[in-house]
């Protein structure tokens, strides 16, 4: 009897448990879908949008992520429609149930999370483009880097699944300018709509979905007219070539005659050489006037007869005794 009791009260415990685990957090998840529904709703009113407070058309629309991952329960409520400069646009909540965790088979913990998207329609259908801030996407490989002119940009994003020639077309410098201003870190362009999810612990006030759907209305209005019609953009066009500038042209001045081979002296100017003796140097020419050779010396045959010294300068006396020439000069 006391066993069966202690089997009861232990049932009846683990009940109070799986109570306590789902049921509170299962009406906490309900009360606060009420109360975004009944916030959203006193902006509809204000702002002049239309509210429905849930939305089942709207959880298969879109093939990416929040929707793809796994996760059961879902639901879309605190449905915003309206139009922002011109941009129709549609905002509501996405809940999730991610992880069941279970203890001794009986007890659960659920995990839910709620992303607000945000979809504003397009005039047109641009290229498919999905970029979103680095993150584990890199590890599994199906992730690339932009490659726009902006390095920055290029280092804090990612392209999904997206070809970076045709997400050039779309990623303008305006449109990558307010990503990064306003901190959008994700915006997918699937066929006639701009997709923004954001994820928060707590909740997306009204204030908070004003100033987003505007952001994304001036985003909107970045993407070029001829690519929002699908136009595929052509290369850059060619420029002409730059002309080389030529260096003034100076006056041609008058060179100077180059110099030309010397001059040969004329063989006349030469007496004729005395034997074993060969022709005088460049230049040589007859001996001073007055100069004579020593007395007894016999000139080479073809020398004139020689001159005599003339008489000393002034101040010059007769040689000291004993000067004369070495024995044997002549």
């Amino acid at each position: 009897m006391i066993a069966a009791l202690g089997i009861v009260g232990l049932i009846a415990m683990l009940a109070l448990l799986n109570l306590f685990s789902l049921g509170i957090p299962r009406m906490y998840l309900k009360k606060r879908q009420d109360f975004k529904n009944n916030e959203r709703g006193q902006l509809a009113m204000r702002m002049g949008w239309q509210f429905r407070p849930y939305g089942p058309d709207l959880l298969n629309r879109y093939p990416f992520p929040p929707f793809t991952e796994r996760g059961d329960r879902r639901v879309a409520f605190g449905v915003l429609s309206g139009v922002v400069e011109n941009v129709p646009f549609v905002v509501f909540d996405f809940q999730v149930r991610r992880k069941v965790t279970t203890y001794n088979l009986i007890v659960r913990r659920e995990d839910n999370e709620v992303n607000t998207i945000f979809a504003m329609r397009l005039p047109g259908t641009p290229p498919a483009l999905r970029v979103a801030t680095r993150g584990w996407r890199m590890a599994i490989g199906r992730s690339v880097e932009p490659q726009t002119p902006d390095y920055e940009f290029n280092k804090r994003y990612l392209l999904d699944d997206t070809d970076p020639a045709a997400a050039n077309m779309v990623l303008t410098p305006q449109f990558m300018a307010i990503m990064r201003d306003c901190g959008f870190t994700n915006i997918t362009i699937h066929r006639d709509e701009l997709v923004f999810s954001i994820r928060n612990l707590t909740r997306t006030t009204a204030e908070d979905i004003v100033a987003r759907v505007q952001q994304l209305a001036a985003l909107v209005h970045t993407i070029p007219h001829e690519v929002m019609q699908g136009v595929q953009a052509g290369p850059p066009p060619v420029s002409a070539p730059t002309p080389v500038q030529q260096p003034p042209q100076l006056p041609q001045l008058p060179q100077p005659p180059m110099p030309g081979p010397p001059m040969p002296v004329p063989a006349a100017a030469y007496p004729p050489p005395g034997p074993g003796y060969g022709p005088p140097p460049p230049g040589y020419g007859p001996p001073p006037p007055g100069y004579a050779p020593p007395p007894g010396y016999a000139p080479a045959p073809g020398y004139g007869p020689p001159q005599g010294y003339g008489p000393p300068p002034p101040g010059y006396g007769p040689p000291p005794p004993g000067y004369g020439p070495p024995p044997g000069r002549w």
